[in-house]
């Protein structure tokens, strides 16, 4: 299975092509350039780059947030585009749990932390853990997911092939309540590390360290959720792709125009 993931939700956009069990590429998005105009140009490179086609594509998936919320928007009318285009399925995955992929190696819990401006805090915590067979959801291509017996029951991926857990449920916190909010003894990543670094360096924590250099989404690991989501019969086509937005008194889920 060939699948596409995009995520625009922090400065930083992210494009993976992921076949099977193989990653094929990875790319950004310059923070300084404008994402809904070099998204398109991006896949193509990319497609070049892989030797493959638009038509080849089997699944899209896309970073639905919570995060900049026209980032957001960008990359699921642009996933959208390209479903009505190829006709192939749409799937939406966490922002955040994108972010926590990238540290899926670490052995405790990560405390994912990105600014949701106007002074709050988007935050959510996550553990991966392996399979009895040795699993992690990274590993688990179509060669593998037979054998996996899967992750915990309790899974930010409601998918029984999964490896990451929800330690600590997605919310929106103010800039006071964010040092009593972070997971304890977690690690703290954030693609905004610049800006939260000095507000939370005087009041982290004991046990918690923080990453020093920015996390972004992990567009492969979008890519993987989509495929495993579509071959593993947990993808509803009729359940509508939206951004989440998690503010005070404004919807959890807005619907796009």
């Amino acid at each position: 299975m060939l699948s596409l993931g995009i995520d625009t939700s922090t400065r930083t956009g992210v494009l993976a092509l992921v076949q099977d069990d193989r990653l094929l590429l990875e790319d950004t998005i310059d923070a300084k350039l404008n994402h809904s105009a070099r998204l398109l140009p991006t896949l193509e490179s990319a497609l070049e780059k892989a030797g493959l086609s638009l038509a080849k594509l089997d699944c899209i998936g896309v970073g639905v947030g919570p995060g900049s919320l026209t980032g957001v928007r960008v990359a699921i009318a642009f996933g959208k585009g390209l479903v009505f285009a190829i006709r192939k399925p749409l799937v939406g995955i966490c922002s955040l749990e994108a972010i926590a992929y990238r540290r899926k190696d670490y052995p405790g819990t990560m405390s994912v932390v990105v600014d949701a401006k106007m002074g709050g805090y988007y935050h959510a915590a996550y553990r991966f853990q392996i399979s009895d067979s040795g699993f992690r959801i990274g590993d688990l291509g179509p060669e593998n997911r037979k054998e996996a017996v899967g992750g915990p029951r309790q899974s930010a991926i409601r998918n029984p092939h999964s490896a990451i857990e929800e330690v600590s449920p997605l919310c929106v916190v103010d800039r006071e309540q964010l040092p009593r909010k972070l997971t304890p003894a977690s690690l703290i990543i954030s693609p905004d590390s610049e800006a939260i670094s000095p507000h939370l360096a005087a009041r982290l924590p004991a046990d918690c360290e923080m990453e020093k250099y920015p996390v972004f989404p992990s567009a492969e690991y979008i890519a993987r959720r989509a495929s495993l989501e579509v071959a593993g019969g947990t993808f509803h086509p009729e359940k509508m792709v939206e951004p989440v937005y998690l503010r005070p008194g404004v919807p959890r889920k807005m619907k796009l125009p």
